[in-house]
């Protein structure tokens, strides 16, 4: 999402003769700018939605928020088909949570929230940014969408007499920029960008698609040192964690999901040893596909996929005195081990000077722990670092609370 027009799946057709200037500069100005910045977090002034977070489990909205002031039905206030409106009333306005009609509320998510003000929000309030500001100045549209790497959207809707104030925003409102495809369309434009990095895993090398079957090539990294038939064997359900992995949330299939979904499509990834004929493959059905995405991945599914997904190359031998361990999800806490070589009196283990470290690295793109901070807050978990020595019994652990993890956001 760079700073350029989003594609919209709904085309305008205006004609000149029968449309007033008026009726075309206001159709003009609905069509969504996006942007892509670094984190929505640091940017925007996102406290506005109060700790609500999208993709939480309906159960865990009634645990943390209670019950809503009202449940609206959308069809009546919103012109919007199928889904129930749990909105949670404040002074300054309300916050509406978007859940799908139908859905076992142990699996229902919230999809969308939105914060209505009851009053207009100004824009230098909100947009902590100075180019993002300008950019947002300098179009002629009054609906806004900035995105990061976090796979964080937020929808402004900016006054139609003034663009300096805001109307309401919204929280992963992406419903003016679907775009359907024909699955053969994406795996012609996929095959075109490939080899495509799968984590540490390896590389996507080629996709087919023939009678319905979706093939997913995948290359397994060399230096993992791992025998492609251990994934299999160690990891039942390995095919299911690729499949999250790739189709939900910032996975590069994701605009995908629907449209396999509606063509009822198998799904088989392929792994394969970068120097040896090894390989294995696993199928998922059209309707266990279905069953995996059309409810959606909640914040907790995902990170307990992430979990899963790392331990799949885990352990691994990062340099010749680190060992990174497998990780687990404990008591709300992300569990991440480590085995250093040596006891412990060969390290200066304070916790605070490990924290320090630890921030120091937070900008690097490729430090893991920006994913980790970033579904961490949205569960409402901790993390652990436990660091393991030799072959005794020792350990030490570095804790961050779910407060320090949502401080933490901040310097992503």
């Amino acid at each position: 999402m760079k700073a350029k027009r989003c594609r919209i799946g709904i085309v305008f057709l205006i004609c000149a003769s029968l449309c007033s200037c008026k009726f075309v500069k206001t159709m003009m100005a609905e069509i969504p700018e996006s942007y892509e910045t670094t984190n929505v977090y640091k940017d925007l002034d996102m406290f506005v939605f109060r700790g609500f977070v999208d993709k939480m489990a309906v159960k865990d909205l009634l645990d943390i928020h209670g019950n809503p002031n009202k449940i609206l039905d959308s069809d009546d206030v919103a012109a919007i088909e199928g889904y129930d409106i749990y909105e949670y009333s404040f002074p300054d306005g309300n916050i509406d949570c978007y859940v799908k009609k139908g859905i076992d509320t142990n699996r229902a998510l919230v999809e969308y929230i939105y914060y209505e003000p009851n009053s207009n929000i100004k824009l230098t309030d909100f947009v902590a940014k100075d180019s993002l500001r300008s950019f947002i100045q300098s179009k002629s549209s009054n609906v806004y969408y900035i995105g990061d790497k976090f796979s964080n959207i937020v929808r402004i809707r900016l006054a139609n007499n003034d663009k300096s104030e805001i109307v309401n925003v919204a929280l992963n409102d992406i419903t003016q920029l679907d775009e359907r495809k024909s699955v053969s369309t994406s795996v012609r434009e996929l095959n075109e960008a490939v080899p495509i990095q799968f984590g540490d895993l390896g590389s996507i090398s080629k996709f087919e698609f023939h009678d319905k079957e979706l093939r997913i090539y995948i290359t397994v990294s060399e230096h993992m040192k791992q025998d492609v038939l251990s994934i299999a064997k160690h990891h039942s359900e390995w095919a299911s964690v690729l499949a999250i992995r790739a189709f939900a949330y910032w996975g590069f299939l994701r605009g995908m999901t629907s449209d396999l979904i509606r063509e009822k499509t198998i799904v088989k990834f392929c792994l394969y040893g970068n120097s040896s004929s090894a390989k294995v493959e696993s199928c998922i059905a059209p309707q266990s596909f279905r069953d995996i995405f059309e409810n959606g991945v909640s914040n907790k599914e995902w990170l307990s996929n992430s979990v899963a997904f790392e331990n799949l190359t885990l352990p691994q031998q990062m340099n010749e005195w680190l060992i990174c361990g497998k990780q687990r999800i404990e008591d709300e806490n992300l569990i991440l081990t480590f085995g250093l070589k040596g006891i412990k009196e060969d390290y200066v283990m304070d916790e605070a000077k490990i924290k320090e470290h630890d921030i120091s690295l937070l900008p690097d793109e490729e430090n893991p722990d920006r994913d980790y901070i970033s579904f961490c807050a949205k569960c409402n978990y901790g993390i652990k670092k436990v660091y393991y020595f030799g072959s005794t019994k020792d350990s030490v652990e570095v804790v961050y609370s779910p407060t320090e993890i949502k401080k933490l956001l901040l310097k992503l």
